[in-house]
């Protein structure tokens, strides 16, 4: 299975530009959902370097906590509520990742993002019964990599990277073309590949790499393992000083080391290999540009010392061939026939209730004697609701009636058909928001002209409060309040406000828009006005 890995290579430039110009809108929209929360990215094999990437791009550049893990990690886990969640596969079509997917959407996280380089994939087909969920698929110009993730991978990063910077208003200068990423005279040539040649002869491999390329290290680590290319270890160059340097000392004979950085890390870098024994080769590959687009070197010179590789020990690491009892590994469905340890029998719902509720798992609850006390709680709250008599329902609009993929479209016509039913029960409805005028024009259009007047909607977080039917509100032109008129002032004279974000009163509420990039400096400003003058401040997800 496969194909020659010198070809996948050869389409490197072929997908550079087309990455450079495919529509990266919803992966942009997804992404700014995503911005304000921690983040957890989903990979397995190839996809997992894909994965590292995502969660370096969204430390870089959303400043939060992100994770990479596999799909066996996130099945031991129940997923975080106020996080966001990004699945990526090639082909999504795997066992693995698909029952991932599903173990996601019963948690209900904030944002679940599906990036997957096959167009009409079963992972899409899940996905798009659920429109909360935000889908990239991409069909690459490349058809399917070969036995190890090239093309898909080098795809997934480029259009990551696009996204990333426009959702953070923080523009990455890629190179115009290739040739200009990997000039034809490029680091290989000459004396690092002679070195390159007797680094990668060697016994083992130590990756040294620095922040910055901490991804193409965990692909080398994957393409080497995956193709029978050789022993790898990896460390970050100051893990490197916490001991791994002692293996060198007793089996420096049969190592060489690969120095992979960028030139941002390069004095230490150098500074930690001079003092490495000399009989230990050391390929120094050195990589320029930022953060970002020195990532990007350095993944593409990764795919060809694999290539490398895989010429000095004649094997092809696109299609090394697989064993059969790899293929019955691989189609094995681990988490379709996963049992769970509860004593008795729970049924599915419930358990995700309980253990959404109480944030740790039926089986530790179990084995604390609190579980029985769990289960009767969620019986008492079930039957409740199922008694209870309601004569008004009160709704949170965006994130509740409006997914946040819909929040320029309107509700969706499902949820429009929901509320014209409860309304034709005799079922009063509130919405509490804190959007103005939009509101009212949305839910006009979808709910029923003789029940309007029983929709109650509390604008700008309920500054002014009217039936649907009431056009007068919110005013068009509102007047501010003392307090509200005191911050007003406040910020529309400050310079930063003036030039890095937009200012909009209603009669109760100031709205600040910051600038895509501006957020975090916009802040702290908004609340120390707001805190001067004794006036409440909250910040949306939005």
């Amino acid at each position: 299975m496969g194909k020659p890995y010198n070809t996948e290579l050869a389409s490197l430039p072929l997908t550079y530009d087309w990455a450079g110009t495919a529509d990266i809108a919803p992966l942009v929209a997804a992404l700014r959902r995503a911005a304000a929360l921690p983040l957890v990215a989903i990979g397995s094999g190839g996809s997992f370097t894909t994965a590292a990437f995502t969660a370096d791009c969204h430390q870089h550049f959303f400043q939060h906590f992100s994770k990479a893990i596999t799909p066996l990690e996130l099945m031991a886990t129940i997923p975080e509520k106020e996080a966001s969640y990004v699945i990526l596969s090639a082909a999504g079509k795997n066992r693995d990742i698909l029952a991932a997917f599903r173990h996601l959407v019963e948690a209900e996280p904030a944002n679940i993002i599906v990036l997957c380089t096959t167009v009409g994939s079963p992972l899409s087909g899940l996905a798009q019964d659920y429109p909360w969920v935000d889908l990239a698929e991409y069909g690459l110009p490349t058809g399917k990599d070969g036995f190890v993730a090239t093309n898909s991978l080098f795809a997934s990063c480029l259009l990551l990277v696009r996204a990333f910077s426009e959702a953070a208003g923080n523009p990455v200068q890629l190179p115009l073309s290739f040739a200009e990423l990997r000039p034809t005279s490029s680091s290989f040539e000459g004396k690092l590949q002679r070195t390159l040649s007797e680094v990668l002869s060697r016994e083992h491999l130590l990756v040294i790499h620095d922040n910055p390329t901490r991804s193409a290290a965990v692909d080398i680590e994957s393409k080497f393992s995956e193709a029978a290319l050789g022993a790898v270890q990896i460390c970050d160059l100051r893990s490197f000083a916490h001991g791994r340097h002692h293996w060198l000392a007793k089996r420096g004979d049969t190592t060489g080391i690969l120095a992979l950085h960028t030139s941002e890390f390069a004095s230490l870098m150098h500074r930690t290999t001079r003092l490495l024994p000399a009989s230990v080769p050391i390929a120094d590959v050195s990589l320029e540009g930022d953060r970002i687009v020195g990532c990007i070197r350095a993944i593409v010179d990764v795919l060809h010392i694999a290539g490398l590789a895989g010429q000095i020990r004649g094997i092809d690491p696109g299609k090394p061939g697989v064993p059969s009892y790899g293929s019955r590994i691989y189609n094995l469905p681990a988490f379709s026939i996963r049992k769970r340890d509860t004593p008795g029998l729970i049924a599915r719902a419930e358990r995700w209730a309980i253990e959404r509720k109480s944030l740790t798992t039926t089986e530790v609850l179990a084995s604390r004697g609190l579980l029985e006390y769990w289960q009767e709680r969620h019986r008492q709250f079930c039957s409740g609701l199922g008694e209870a008599k309601f004569g008004a329902v009160v709704f949170d609009y965006d994130g509740t009636l409006c997914d946040p993929v819909n929040r320029f479209d309107g509700i969706r016509n499902e949820v429009a058909t929901a509320l014209n039913q409860l309304l034709e029960s005799g079922i009063l409805i509130g919405i509490a928001t804190g959007r103005g005028g939009s509101v009212r024009e949305d839910l006009s259009r979808h709910i029923k002209q003789p029940l309007q007047a029983d929709v109650l909607i509390g604008y700008h977080n309920g500054a002014e409060i009217a039936p649907l039917t009431d056009e007068s509100q919110p005013p068009e032109q509102p007047e501010l309040g003392v307090s509200l008129k005191r911050v007003w002032d406040l910020l529309a004279k400050d310079t930063r406000i003036q030039e890095f974000a937009a200012l909009r009163p209603s009669a109760g509420q100031i709205t600040v828009r910051p600038k895509r990039g501006a957020e975090e400096m916009i802040w702290p400003v908004v609340q120390h006005y707001a805190a001067i003058s004794g006036v409440a401040v909250v910040r949306s997800s939005h």
